[in-house]
């Protein structure tokens, strides 16, 4: 039977494995992003044409991965209705993942894809484009 400090040991070298291929997923992802970015574009009608979801901008960017969906949607401003719906497609298009940490609510992390594609300065840039535009702040 393992000790503590084996199991430690074995712990850590699965969290740098884990770790490991994060950081492959984000040179790959980085290598497709002009290909994939109509895709994410789209989420948030950032393609031409497209009228754009500032709402769905400010929820994606209030993800933390330590805020339930209620104190997502009260920091985006929002509807937690409508921040719980945002985010439960942000997980089917894989940009955000559901975290294992109580079964009585739901927290959210973004995905590495968010650093590999640069989604959260884009909307960033997006939504003060606006407010400098609209002469408020977020």
């Amino acid at each position: 039977m393992a000790n503590s400090d084996d199991i430690y040991k074995e712990l850590l070298i699965v969290k740098k494995d884990v770790e490991s291929v994060k950081h492959q997923t984000q040179w790959i992802l980085r290598s497709h992003a002009q290909g994939v970015a109509g895709h994410w574009h789209e989420i948030f009608g950032l393609l031409a044409g497209k009228k754009r979801n500032y709402s769905k901008m400010r929820v994606f960017l209030e993800v933390n991965g330590k805020r339930t969906v209620s104190e997502v949607a009260l920091a985006a401003k929002v509807h937690a209705q409508d921040a719980s719906v945002w985010l439960k497609d942000f997980e089917t298009e894989k940009i955000v993942e559901l975290l294992p940490v109580s079964k009585s609510s739901r927290v959210y992390q973004k995905t590495p894809a968010d650093f590999a594609l640069g989604i959260s300065e884009k909307l960033q840039e997006e939504i003060t484009k606006k407010n400098g535009q609209n002469g408020h702040k977020k």
